[in-house]
C-alpha cells in the first residue's frame, strides 16, 4: 500500500480483515491515499473500529484514534523495512508496539510517532490518568507511571537495543 514511497492508507486499515473487520477493510481503495474522495468517503460514512477508542475519551462516531506505533530506526517498526520477530532481540515482552499518541490522526491516516532516540518520548504519548498505556510486542498491555522516565521509555520502544528493563523502572 505504497505508492512512490508514500504510504496510501495506515497500518490501521491493513489490520482490519484480521480484527473482524473485513467488511469494512473491502470499502477502502488499497492502491489510493487515505483522503483521496473514496477513502474519505469510506471514513466519514462508516464507525471507526471500537478496537482504535479510547474509553472515556473518544466520543461516539468520533474518526480520530490516538493508537499509533514509534516508526524510525530502532523502533519496532523501522521506516524502510519490515519487522520480523527475530529482529526483536531485546524480547518482545520488552518492546513497545503501540501508544497512545498525544494528538489524535484519523484512523486511516498513515499517521505515527517519529522515534527520535535523543528526544524525549513521553512528550509524544497521550497522559491518560496519571500514566501511559503500552501495547507490547508480545500482545501485553501496560499501564507505565508518569513518572517512567524518559531512558527507560526509550529502551522499551528499542527493539535491539540490549538494554535491560526492570518492569518496577515502569
Amino acid at each position: 500500500m505504497q505508492k512512490d514511497g508514500k504510504k496510501l492508507l495506515s497500518w490501521r486499515v491493513q489490520i482490519l480483515p484480521y480484527i473482524d473487520q473485513d467488511g469494512l477493510y473491502k470499502k477502502f481503495k488499497l492502491d489510493e491515499p487515505w483522503d483521496s474522495e473514496h477513502n474519505k468517503k469510506v471514513l466519514e460514512e462508516n464507525l471507526m473500529p471500537p478496537v482504535y477508542a479510547l474509553p472515556g475519551l473518544t466520543k461516539p462516531g468520533e474518526k480520530a484514534t490516538h493508537l499509533q506505533v514509534f516508526v524510525g530506526n530502532g523502533a519496532f517498526f523501522d521506516a524502510d523495512k519490515p519487522t520480523a520477530i527475530k529482529d526483536v532481540t531485546d524480547g518482545t515482552s520488552n518492546t513497545i508496539m503501540a501508544v497512545n499518541g498525544a494528538k489524535a490522526v484519523p484512523w486511516t491516516k498513515p499517521a505515527d510517532i517519529e522515534f527520535d532516540p535523543k528526544a524525549d518520548p513521553k512528550t509524544s504519548l497521550l497522559l491518560y490518568d496519571d500514566g501511559y498505556i503500552l501495547l507490547f510486542a508480545d500482545g501485553s498491555v501496560r499501564f507505565a507511571s508518569k513518572n517512567i522516565t524518559a531512558d527507560t521509555l526509550r529502551k522499551l520502544i528499542t527493539r535491539a537495543g540490549g538494554e535491560v528493563v526492570d518492569n518496577r523502572d515502569f
